[in-house]
């Protein structure tokens, strides 16, 4: 459907225990009261007209679903029974045809109610397999062979050795065929399938390690709308000669292997591959990647119009950063940008050279210029003819390739923006790892002519932000796309293993999530910057990565986060000593592991220096990184301080020069900042100073920084 809209009422499903009552998903809650939403069993997405609701129900989450005689829905907060049978594996489960015993489990197989109540097992022991299963007409008590479906979609087949037969159940003792299939343990859901019908209605991989609270709701429909049927394609390699593309500065691009048969393979009819995931380390040129496919498709002269998606503007900064410097001849790209004092979007053309069309922005600009200095009456009639204008500048334009936001794209969509006339052929969505399913959900719904996705990610990095921390429902239902992708085997994967950030000096100290250290291309040793000056390495190389350990390190509580005087004092010194090499504030980022220290970092520095917090760092980079890591004690060091991929997006943002601030005696018990550290992936610059002002001075000035003007 077009706008996240569907039927009116409760899908008329036989064959559930109770049709009155739903777990439903979330995706779209309406101004006019309307809540979008859908059941495990339904094939389709529903809305339920004038609902009732909490007042903080949001997108993306589980809730119970009534309706009232009137047929009005009500929406109300899963009760603490419901998540916890949907969320723990009970023995005794398959008693009665309740709620939480038969729906709440068809949800965790992804199966319909009916076929559930056929054919639930469970695994009561492991060694030896012992298999528990309901007795029900529909299943022998004697046969030798069964076969069963995991909760991952695998096949498990097993030699049955004794039926232990009982009043309600059997209990298969088996032996070993081929269920060797990870995943499996006891208490383990399975379903039973006969050899004379199909498989069970099942989504593959439809559970995504349900016992760590991280299943989303995903019905088969979905599945196949994305995918397309299962084994339904084929993908093999139609050619091995790289590409090449030109810059607007006369220079030959050349693609390695793995980018020219992404963007061939995005070339492709939605038949063919009607999905992509382009999974890259840090630095291999994913945003630069999703630029050149949209001009590749344009310029073969391919049907469609094309969208570029990324989660924030940063994000989408850096495809529009690809695409000015391309060479992008009869290409029109624009960018969707919001407009809150005029509650519309205003679309900025960028690359097209047509006198009209530049009229009409100029007249936006104008317009939007004047709003805030206008009369009321004055701002009614702007708001009155502010549409027609955007119209016509958007048919003027005829833009090939849209660059938006996520949030900003489906909100175009769903107030039937003209954007959207023309057929949308290609969803290109960056930095997919920040996405989480609902939003993955709503993007599929709001295309039905079934473009093709492709998305890039770094599954290393940060997922999705914003959930409550051990909030049930965000565990149940906030999942990234990367977790999404795994649960489908068909679907084409292209992985990105080159780096193009980093110089070539520092890859034989690589951190563990640069695949097998591979070394980066096109960067060169000799315009480097060095911060070994204290000690020479002693294998000839340069080292660009430096942890400063200060002796007077204090971290204080904030609120709920941490502040510390004593990094603040040391990342001055810092800063001071990289504007005397040539380091200014546009070419250095600052990262900080808390908003307290954030803040108070960004009070103290001179105007113009990024300060940011890890999560609003992914995506971003600079020539030299400077990581506050603040805390003082292993002991008071949240999970988050811990997350591996918290590590893997501080490290890997510099270009030319990484400086953690930090007491390496902290870092070396936690992981996995204490691995980079056996790896010698920093050089330790001791700050023993015996008075606050001497923090830094005193070393800082061995160190040997070359610059070199021809460093971009």
């Amino acid at each position: 459907m077009s706008d996240l809209t569907g039927p009116e009422g409760p899908p008329n499903i036989s064959d559930e225990p109770n049709n009155t009552r739903f777990i439903a998903y979330i995706l779209e809650k309406h101004l006019n009261g309307d809540v979008t939403y859908m059941t495990a069993t339904s094939r389709d997405f529903f809305i339920a007209k004038n609902a009732r609701c909490p007042e903080d129900l949001e997108a993306g989450h589980l809730y119970c679903l009534e309706f009232a005689h009137s047929g009005q829905g009500v929406f109300t907060p899963l009760s603490s029974r419901a998540l916890k049978a949907y969320t723990r594996r009970e023995l005794n489960t398959y008693i009665g045809n309740t709620f939480d015993s038969i729906f709440i489990r068809s949800l965790m197989l992804g199966v319909n109610a009916l076929n559930y109540t056929k054919y639930a097992a469970t695994i009561k022991e492991l060694e030896p397999l012992v298999i528990r299963m309901l007795k029900r007409p529909e299943i022998p008590e004697e046969f030798t062979e069964a076969r069963f479906i995991s909760e991952s979609g695998d096949l498990v087949e097993v030699f049955v050795d004794e039926v232990a037969v009982f009043e309600e159940h059997l209990e298969l003792h088996c032996s070993n065929k081929n269920y060797q299939i990870s995943g499996l343990h006891k208490n383990c859901r399975l379903l039973y399938y006969p050899e004379q019908e199909l498989p069970p209605d099942l989504t593959t991989r439809i559970v995504d390690e349900l016992y760590r609270g991280s299943r989303p709701i995903v019905n088969q429909a979905l599945i196949e709308r994305l995918y397309g049927d299962a084994d339904s394609f084929s993908h093999t390699k139609s050619d091995t000669t790289l590409l090449t593309f030109l810059t607007r500065a006369g220079q030959l691009l050349t693609l390695t292997a793995a980018q020219s048969e992404v963007v061939r393979r995005l070339m492709q009819s939605t038949e063919q591959c009607p999905a992509l995931a382009i999974a890259g380390c840090p630095g291999s040129g994913k945003s630069l990647l999703v630029s050149l496919a949209a001009i590749a498709y344009r310029m073969a002269g391919l049907p469609g119009l094309q969208l570029a998606l990324a989660p924030n503007r940063i994000a989408l900064m850096h495809i529009e950063q690809a695409l000015v410097s391309l060479r992008t001849t009869n290409c029109c790209f624009i960018r969707m940008e919001e407009l809150d004092e005029l509650g519309a979007s205003q679309l900025s053309i960028m690359n097209h050279p047509d006198k009209e069309n530049n009229a009409y922005i100029g007249m936006l600009a104008r317009m939007k210029r004047g709003y805030a200095l206008a009369r009321e009456e004055e701002k009614a009639q702007i708001r009155e003819y502010y549409p027609v204008l955007y119209g016509r500048a958007l048919a003027v334009a005829e833009p090939d390739i849209i660059l938006s936001t996520n949030d900003q794209a489906l909100k175009m969509s769903l107030h039937k923006s003209p954007i959207f006339q023309r057929a949308v052929s290609r969803v290109l969505v960056d930095e997919s790892n920040q996405v989480p399913e609902a939003t993955l959900i709503s993007l599929i719904s709001c295309f039905p002519e079934r473009p093709m996705f492709a998305f890039f990610y770094d599954e290393q990095q940060l997922g999705p932000s914003g959930f409550v921390k051990g909030s049930i429902p965000s565990l149940l239902a906030a999942s990234s796309i990367p977790k999404v992708l795994q649960r489908k085997r068909n679907i084409a994967t292209v992985k990105l293993t080159e780096t193009f950030r980093h110089r070539a000096h520092s890859m034989p100290y690589a951190p563990p999530f640069y695949p097998r250290g591979i070394m980066p291309r096109a960067k060169l040793s000799q315009n480097c910057l060095d911060l070994t000056g204290l000690t020479p390495s002693t294998q000839g190389i340069y080292r660009s990565c430096v942890l400063i350990d200060v002796a007077e390190w204090q971290a204080i509580p904030s609120g709920t986060d941490w502040i510390n005087d004593y990094e603040i004092r040391t990342l001055m010194h810092t800063v001071s000593w990289l504007q005397e090499v040539g380091r200014d504030q546009d070419s250095v980022l600052i990262i900080t592991m808390f908003e307290a220290q954030r803040l108070l970092a960004k009070a103290h520095l001179p105007h113009g220096y990024e300060v940011v917090t890890i999560e609003e760092a992914q995506g971003r980079e600079a020539d030299v990184v400077i990581v506050l890591t603040t805390l003082d004690h292993s002991s008071s060091m949240d999970s988050h301080f811990r997350n591996k991929s918290a590590c893997v997006v501080a490290t890997s943002r510099h270009r030319e020069g990484l400086v953690l601030i930090g007491k390496e005696e902290v870092l070396a018990t936690i992981d996995p900042w204490s691995r980079l550290l056996e790896r010698g992936f920093f050089f330790t610059v001791e700050i023993r100073g015996d008075s606050e002002n001497e923090l830094v001075e005193d070393r800082l000035d061995l160190l040997n920084f070359e610059v070199d003007s021809d460093v971009v």
